[in-house]
């Protein structure tokens, strides 16, 4: 289980107001919804500095999922903007859940959010270089060496992506952050409409180890990023528009779990988190265990 709190939800303080232009948000990786709640609940709340304030949950997050929640629309997708058609096994995961979730009592129907998809690359894209070529340049700073010198240091595709960064200028970064807010105004509406957006979180299953190779020297920043993003084309999403979002293991593929993602308005966490409780009793997935366990 997987939750994206909100932009906000959770203080990046002291070493941060805003990592990754607000893309970078904290949170815990949990086998259970219970555990996933009470981490929220242990870690949501500002600290002193921080950039903005986000209003309190009317109850505690483990509290709310005791709860089932209220009827919802829920809009289902397997395809963003922009991006190639989910693997069959993702879109089997996503229809399953649809039909789970329609038997429950929600309205669900077949909606994907338009927005501008070169607009918002080209913002993610502008703003991963950026912070990853600040923290070179922090890196070299701590270590008393220079940024040529700690790129040396890192894998190929980091250095080429912080290598971009280097080159990017603040107009760069300010028009990124004018696509951000564009593409962020575009998909609002879409939750006014909808409560919560159902979608595969991985375009594919799991890949083989070395498919995402960070080191891999052929690569340039772009081609880095076009990988990285063809895989995880459904998540990002949430990332740029500071929405909250959580994945669920609902489905298996050759032994391995494929996720799939709920998606609600800013700082509907209480929703998010008793919609994914109802699901993991409709479709548990505690009984199941990898063959090989750490525990075994």
């Amino acid at each position: 289980v997987g939750l994206k709190p909100s932009r906000g939800r959770v203080s990046a303080g002291p070493g941060y107001g805003l990592p990754l232009m607000g893309l970078g948000i904290e949170g815990v990786v949990c086998r259970t919804v219970r555990d996933a709640a009470g981490a929220l609940d242990a870690m949501h709340g500002p600290e002193l500095g921080d950039p903005f304030l986000m209003a309190p949950p009317a109850q505690p997050y483990a509290q709310a999922i005791g709860t089932p929640p209220r009827r919802l629309r829920i809009a289902v997708t397997t395809q963003f903007p922009g991006t190639q058609p989910a693997a069959r096994a993702c879109v089997e995961a996503v229809e399953a859940t649809a039909a789970v979730l329609a038997d429950l009592g929600h309205v669900v129907e077949w909606a994907t959010p338009a927005y501008a998809h070169e607009a918002f690359l080209a913002a993610t894209r502008t703003f991963w270089s950026s912070f990853l070529a600040a923290g070179v340049a922090g890196v070299a700073q701590a270590l008393q060496i220079t940024v040529d010198q700690a790129l040396a240091q890192v894998q190929a595709c980091t250095r080429a992506t912080a290598e971009h960064g280097l080159r990017l200028s603040a107009l760069d970064l300010e028009l990124a952050l004018m696509q951000m807010n564009a593409v962020s105004r575009e998909v609002a509406p879409f939750f006014a409409r909808h409560d919560i957006l159902l979608s595969p979180t991985m375009r594919t299953p799991p890949v083989a180890l070395g498919v995402l190779d960070q080191d891999d020297a052929a690569r340039d920043a772009q081609g880095f990023f076009d990988h990285l993003f063809d895989y995880a084309a459904c998540t990002p999403l949430a990332n740029l528009t500071g929405q909250p979002a959580i994945s669920l293991p609902l489905a298996m593929a050759d032994d391995l779990p494929i996720g799939v993602q709920c998606m609600a308005p800013m700082g509907d966490e209480a929703t998010l988190l008793q919609l994914a409780a109802q699901l993991e009793q409709a479709m548990p997935w505690s009984a199941r265990r990898p063959a090989l366990h750490a525990a075994a």
